[in-house]
């Protein structure tokens, strides 16, 4: 049997217990306007948009030293972050979660209040605000991140309380702690939880999930450290670290101590790269996802696992966020870490195929097309 065979027997098996599944998702949270960048329009007001990041980048070639104006098309605004758009996938997928974020305080703002009602939404700030720019290629995201200063574990603690923190921990199987580049004290909000609720529940059966983000403009040293911090949660329990392929290359520059605008990673194949990185930390698990494959490590060695490309795109933003609910789906059913990255990619592929998170059963049916 295949392991897509397999995996959509499992899946189907699985449908009746997700109840009892619980996840923590935290901590950031965004209004994404979803826009297209108008290129030009004819006589009777009919817009044409940049295709391509490569067409619209050489247009703003153009205007160096000129200066210049450019329409965009705002198609949607929807909810932004991580840690949202993963619960709100999570929760299409049957998994209850406790999603903490910023999401409009001291109400919700209403975007939210279409999310899912198995996400227990726990809000504690104002949003970010996210401009998203999707291209046929890619997408260029400008975002607001100035609401995030205020947020540390003190902060955290002040407004939700350390008591419902560490409950909401304690009664999830899985914890997802995302988007630590755009969170200015993400690295003390994880050092916070593993010191004052991972220790104190001294419970080995948990597992975490860690998505970093593009590290971009992060230090070398603040890379090293949070991956030193994410090495800790791993000797209390059971961790998977995901990231796509550009951050892929920024983590194995940081680890090798180049700058992370070195061209050295663009020689490097990335089966190469995420073996170094596995072997460098101290998890259990390594999620690498370009676009149509997977790259997962372990302690057995590392396997490749074969996607589907999407041909057109209803929507990029928030690929990521679904690939790992899948994931999660994977690690919370008990399927084995091929299967769960097979899940992934299904998870992200229905969902940029068809412009919304999947349930079950829109899994099912993508990846019996597989």
């Amino acid at each position: 049997m295949s392991i897509v065979q397999e995996t959509i027997k499992k899946l189907s098996e699985l449908q009746k217990q997700t109840h009892s599944f619980q996840m923590f998702v935290g901590f950031d949270g965004y209004l994404d306007y979803i826009q297209h960048v108008v290129k030009s329009k004819d006589i009777y007001g009919q817009s044409t948009r940049f295709q391509g990041i490569t067409d619209f980048a050489q247009h703003l070639q153009t205007l160096a030293g000129k200066s210049g104006q450019l329409e965009v098309s705002t198609q949607e605004v929807k909810i932004g972050g991580n840690a949202p758009i993963l619960a709100n996938a999570l929760a299409n997928l049957g998994i209850k979660n406790y999603c903490l974020g910023s999401m409009g305080f001291p109400q919700l703002h209403a975007e939210f209040k279409s999310m899912h009602t198995l996400c227990e939404l726990v809000t504690f700030g104002m949003s970010g605000i996210t401009h998203a720019m999707e291209f046929g290629d890619g997408k260029l995201m400008f975002s607001d991140l100035g609401t995030f200063e205020r947020v540390n574990w003190s902060y955290l603690k002040s407004i939700i309380g350390l008591e419902k923190i560490i409950d909401y921990i304690a009664k999830s199987q899985v914890i997802a702690l995302v988007d630590w580049v755009n969170l200015p004290h993400a690295t003390d909000i994880w050092r916070g939880i593993l010191a004052e609720v991972v220790r104190p529940l001294a419970n080995p059966t948990k597992h975490y999930l860690f998505d970093l983000c593009d590290p971009s403009k992060k230090s070398i040293d603040d890379i090293t450290q949070v991956l030193n911090l994410i090495s800790e949660f791993a000797n209390l329990g059971t961790v998977t670290l995901g990231m796509n392929e550009n951050e892929t290359r920024k983590i194995w520059l940081a680890l090798k101590g180049l700058p992370l605008s070195s061209s050295e990673a663009d020689k490097i194949d990335l089966q190469e790269m995420a073996s170094f990185i596995y072997q460098s930390l101290q998890v259990q698990y390594l999620l690498i996802h370009p676009t149509t494959y997977t790259i997962v490590c372990d302690n057995n060695g590392l396997y490749t696992v074969e996607g589907k490309e999407v041909k057109h795109p209803k929507v990029l933003t928030g690929g990521g966020d679904n690939l790992n609910a899948g994931y999660c789906l994977g690690v919370l059913g008990g399927f084995e870490l091929q299967e769960r990255a097979l899940l992934g990619m299904a998870t992200s592929g229905a969902y940029i195929q068809n412009g919304y998170s999947p349930s079950i059963q829109d899994l099912l049916a993508y990846l019996s097309e597989m």
